[in-house]
């Protein structure tokens, strides 16, 4: 029997990347939810709880920080939620918002596919 595929979230503002990472996930198994920004983000959380969450912290409408002050203070979520950024922002400020990890960009495939796993295998376990 084959294990239920698990859900991610992508929020990321930039479409050529939100678009190749979607494409990235689907390929190794995951059902990919996207969206563009935090708001529309937070919109599909009404509807649906993802297993893991992957947030651009640096975008338009609602940032990274709101989004997860958001997550957790509102919606009162613990889905883990790995950061990937470009810049401005440093691991512990991400983490001391409420992130779960923390990726730079540019970062390795493999690496991110491997902590959004590590993840997913750790939400599947509570």
């Amino acid at each position: 029997m084959e294990a239920p595929s698990r859900t991610v979230l992508l929020v990321e503002d930039d479409r050529d990347v939100r678009a190749a990472l979607a494409i990235v996930l689907a390929d190794e198994g995951f059902e990919v939810l996207a969206a563009p920004n935090g708001f529309d983000a937070l919109t599909a959380l009404e509807s649906r709880e993802p297993d893991v969450i992957i947030l651009d912290w640096m975008m338009p409408v609602v940032d990274g920080a709101d989004f997860v002050r958001a997550l957790r203070a509102e919606y009162h979520l613990t889905t883990p939620v790995l950061v990937i950024t470009a810049g401005r922002v440093d691991q512990g400020q991400a983490l001391s918002a409420g992130a779960d990890d923390f990726l730079e960009k540019p970062f390795d495939i493999a690496d991110l596919i491997a902590r959004v796993r590590k993840l997913a295998e750790r939400r599947a376990a509570t």
